[in-house]
């Protein structure tokens, strides 16, 4: 089989049929549980990928209003699995594989309680404490993941959902908290407490694909950037399981360190090693593309400007990473 080491983007694009590319969301993993023999009900929709490729086919994308930096509706999804199929159908070898759920938003709140969102009414049980700062103010609630539908791609949790409360709006200052799905009571959304910002409702919809963390990057010379990038993996999206991203430079230790340095260089490869076997999801800012910027809204206009301005914002199009050591649960803020 012959390895393509070059996609021509411009002509890939050109070459497509008016009917879309040769595409099934039916060659990347279905959701399996860990008992193949088990039967439940999935808490999230699965994206229907089918419905998006067909939407938009590769041939058709225009970068200035279908990609943004931050993956937050189905078009960059689309595009990126698009390209990947075409890799593979040339004979490109993508390399190893890690599974991952990604997160791709709708606007607004849903009435299912448990489901991966940010803002609107969380998964809380009614007899839970709310969090509260050193000022005696309650926490804002800013996110929550649901990791049943992902058991088989993650190490045994706490608890089915991970909540996410901050202290300030720069969300540097969390708590977190753990819950089992099955409470007998929760607190009613009458009874929240009054957040201290407005951070506008979204609810998730999965995409299980996968994610190559040691990709051959000529296979996607052509592609323009964030393409590229996260045709390999997504760095800037809300996701469940898959690759970790180490923000910035690691220094690895050489036998040429002074043993002060040698060992600093030590303690930062043994800490990002661990980072990298601990990941359990990412949470990231919303950032609307032009075009179909959530599942249900078709454009960037059709959002009200009060939406708009008070979508989950952190840092500069920043995010949280969030790991669990199997005792502790910690995050890491990036920008």
């Amino acid at each position: 089989m012959r390895v393509v080491t070059n996609l021509d983007f411009l002509r890939w694009k050109r070459d497509r049929s008016e009917d879309g590319p040769a595409f099934s969301p039916r060659h990347y993993p279905p959701h399996t549980s860990r008992n193949r023999d088990e039967q439940f009900d999935m808490i999230h929709e699965r994206l229907d990928l089918d419905k998006w490729v067909k939407a938009f086919p590769g041939r058709k994308i225009d970068m200035h209003t279908d990609v943004a930096t931050a993956l937050t509706g189905p078009l960059p999804i689309a595009y990126v699995e698009q390209i990947r199929a075409e890799v593979k159908k040339r004979g490109g070898d993508l390399g190893e594989a890690i599974p991952v759920d990604l997160c791709i938003w709708n606007v607004g709140d849903t009435l299912k309680r448990e489901v991966t969102k940010i803002g609107g009414v969380p998964y809380w049980p009614a007899n839970e404490p709310w969090p509260m700062t050193k000022q005696g103010k309650p926490m804002t609630f800013v996110a929550q993941f649901c990791f049943a539908d992902s058991t088989d791609i993650l190490p045994k949790l706490p608890g089915d959902i991970l909540s996410v409360l901050a202290e300030r709006s720069d969300y540097q200052t969390l708590q977190l908290r753990w819950f089992q799905i099955g409470a007998n009571a929760l607190l009613a959304a009458e009874e929240l407490p009054k957040p201290g910002w407005t951070i506008h409702p979204c609810h998730a919809v999965l995409h299980r694909t996968m994610e190559y963390p040691n990709p051959d990057w000529d296979l996607f010379k052509q592609i323009p950037f964030p393409l590229k990038n996260s045709s390999a993996w997504m760095s800037d999206c809300s996701k469940i399981g898959g690759v970790w991203n180490l923000r910035g430079e690691l220094i690895e230790p050489t036998d040429e360190d002074d043993a002060e340095d040698h060992a600093r260089y030590k303690r930062s490869l043994d800490a990002v090693q661990k980072m990298k076997k601990t990941f359990i999801c990412q949470l990231c800012s919303i950032q609307a593309t032009k075009r179909q910027p959530f599942l249900n809204v078709d454009t960037h206009e059709d959002l009200a400007r009060s939406h708009a301005e008070k979508f989950l914002m952190i840092a500069d199009v920043g995010g949280q990473d969030f790991f669990y050591d199997g005792e502790t649960t910690l995050n890491e803020w990036w920008s």
